[in-house]
């Protein structure tokens, strides 16, 4: 009885592991033997928060301290779970005047947090991040962005909230 009660719960490990009362000691386990976890996070549970804006150096005075020609995108965004979850890829597409993508690039949790915060830890219940992201500028054909934040998981793949990339 004991073999089929672990059975079940190891075809269910990725359904427990985000659940908010044992998903921790669910992911703690499987870590300690060496086990692949894909935990089914709601990759839905992430808002950017606001107005987002971009600093073109092309259309303002001189260049940005950041180069002439980088554009730096200045956005938040929080979980609007109830329990911690992972931080996310972030995913920013630049597009042309016709939508087609011009370019693509996903930031990794590392590449946007600050300095000194753990990109590994989880980020907490209603826990908002402000971020500031440095890309090269591709050029005068770009004219719109999306945002889009994504999870990526050994088995599921990359997983976004709005598959902004065709």
């Amino acid at each position: 009885m004991a073999a089929l009660a672990a059975q079940y719960l190891h075809t269910q490990r990725n359904e427990l592991a985000v659940h908010g009362t044992f998903g921790s000691h669910v992911q703690r386990l499987y870590d300690r033997l060496g086990l692949d976890l894909d935990p089914a996070w709601e990759v839905s549970e992430y808002r950017f928060i606001g107005n987002s804006s971009v600093v073109n150096p092309r259309e303002t005075s001189g260049a940005t301290s950041d180069g002439p020609d980088t554009l730096v995108l200045n956005a938040s965004f929080e979980n609007r779970s109830e329990t911690a979850r992972p931080y996310p890829l972030l995913r920013v597409v630049l597009r042309d005047r016709w939508t087609e993508v011009v370019a693509a690039r996903d930031f990794a949790p590392g590449d946007y947090l600050p300095v000194g915060t753990d990109a590994e830890a989880l980020m907490l219940p209603r826990e908002r991040v402000l971020i500031r992201l440095h890309m090269v500028d591709p050029g005068e054909d770009v004219v719109g962005y999306d945002l889009d934040t994504c999870l990526h998981g050994p088995v599921s793949g990359t997983r976004c909230t709005n598959d902004v990339l065709p």
